[in-house]
């Protein structure tokens, strides 16, 4: 599974996100809880369809008790979190907890400006990486909360391959 988690293919893949986001999303969604959902999705389906453009067979979960993606000729498994680049903390729900390979991506939504070297374009910037994380390593968010989360903090240590 080594030739997936290459800079090439995420850059490739951010590439395709950041387009789709820009173009379609971004202009009709004001919240960043939203487009973080909306950019997680984009993630999950964008990927599976570039790395089945590039020969690697891929399944793209349909439901949240699927894992994101499933590369069909080794059964290995991915998930993808994405949050805003500010909070460098990924949520899920308890399903969330499987251990596995995981894509973390932050993001940074730039506006349009003026400069004084003249306009500079909207823009999205991402950052991800891949680690393995055990489900031991989820924090729970309380008995009364659905969620769980990994922090930049449980991190530390670890196995990081920096992918963007």
């Amino acid at each position: 599974m080594k030739n997936v988690f290459v800079p090439e293919h995420w850059r490739n893949i951010c590439d395709i996100v950041k387009d789709v986001a820009l173009k379609d999303i971004f202009p009709h969604i004001t919240k960043n809880r939203v487009k973080s959902v909306i950019l997680s999705d984009l993630f999950e389906t964008k990927s599976s369809e570039y790395f089945n453009s590039i020969g690697i067979n891929t399944y793209c979960c349909q439901t949240d008790m699927d894992p994101d993606l499933t590369f069909l000729d080794t059964n290995d498994v991915c998930e993808i979190k994405v949050t805003s680049s500010q909070k460098q903390e990924w949520m899920g729900g308890k399903l969330s907890k499987r251990s596995a390979e995981y894509v973390l991506i932050s993001w940074q939504h730039i506006e349009e400006s003026n400069t004084l070297f003249g306009v500079e374009p909207e823009n999205l910037i991402f950052t991800a990486i891949n680690v393995y994380i055990d489900q031991s390593e989820w924090n729970t968010l309380g008995d009364n909360y659905y969620g769980t989360k990994i922090t930049s903090k449980t991190l530390e240590g670890k196995n990081i391959n920096i992918l963007v």
